[in-house]
């Protein structure tokens, strides 16, 4: 129990340790002066960039300001309103006297640390770490974005096509996407429900439904208000507002620990420091 107990505080540590060196190192310069959103030579707005969580120095206040309150790594949300179903899976995951609680509940169940599930939308979007990066490759009929967790790639068809019939069901869905004059609507189903909604354990089920209204407020800040529909696991649609500053000079980095952490059990409480 022992090794188990110090083996766990080790990875803790080791984590923390490896985000602040991430947040050094990927910076190469300080965000560019703000100023109108660019377009794309087709008249839409260019979402185009590397994003990151608002961390910077005064990236919080600037936030704030649009937002018209204070939040915390840039992002808010409402409170939860679960079904009997979601709400008991929910207990279970927060139990804190079983196993080992770390991320904010049962590090065990969680999907990521435990079983090396990927992240779920919502996390993939919002972040769970103090930073949550990734790329938007914006060209016509489509935005490709790249996150940086896993390198997982996902794709937004602006085409005009609806989702497929029966959709397959994936980790991230199927996305496609629409323009509502400066802000993209995009709508998500077809996600598996293994995964988590946040890392302190709201669960999902497959019928998860997601709307994203992502608006590029000025050249450097991006808002995400992304809302939940899941008759399974919601009372009532849930929604979060979710800022992203600019990085024009940072590079995404190759993200796939989760493999070999498994292996060497410093998710599960096993690991010794071998």
């Amino acid at each position: 129990m022992r090794n188990c107990l110090a083996g766990t505080i080790l990875f803790v540590a080791m984590f923390i340790v490896m985000r602040v060196i991430h947040a050094q190192t990927s910076v190469k310069a300080g965000p560019p002066p703000s100023g109108p959103a660019p377009r794309t030579s087709d008249g839409k707005p260019d979402l185009s960039g590397l994003w990151t969580t608002p961390t910077g120095p005064g990236e919080p206040e600037s936030i704030a300001k649009i937002f018209g309150q204070p939040l915390q790594l840039g992002r808010s949300h409402d409170p939860w309103s679960l079904t009997p179903w979601a709400q008991a899976q929910f207990d279970y995951n927060q139990d804190p006297t079983q196993g080992i609680n770390a991320h904010g509940a049962r590090l065990e169940l969680n999907p990521r640390y435990a079983h090396c599930v990927p992240f779920s939308l919502p996390q993939q979007v919002a972040g769970t770490d103090v930073l949550s990066a990734f790329e938007i490759l914006q060209t016509p009929g489509k935005l490709t974005i790249i996150y940086e967790h896993d390198n997982m790639l996902r794709q937004i068809f602006t085409d005009g096509r609806q989702h497929p019939k029966p959709v397959e069901l994936t980790w991230l869905g199927h996305s496609i996407g629409r323009w509502e004059g400066e802000t993209l609507v995009v709508d998500t189903v077809g996600m598996r429900d293994e995964t988590w909604l946040d890392n302190d354990g709201h669960v999902h089920s497959d019928q998860l439904h997601i709307i994203e209204r992502i608006h590029r407020v000025d050249s450097n800040t991006l808002q995400t208000d992304m809302t939940l529909e899941d008759p399974k696991a919601l009372e009532k649609p849930w929604t979060q507002h979710i800022f992203h500053k600019l990085r024009p000079d940072w590079d995404l980095r190759e993200e796939i620990r989760c493999t070999e952490n498994i292996k060497r059990g410093v998710y599960t409480g096993e690991f010794e420091g071998q």
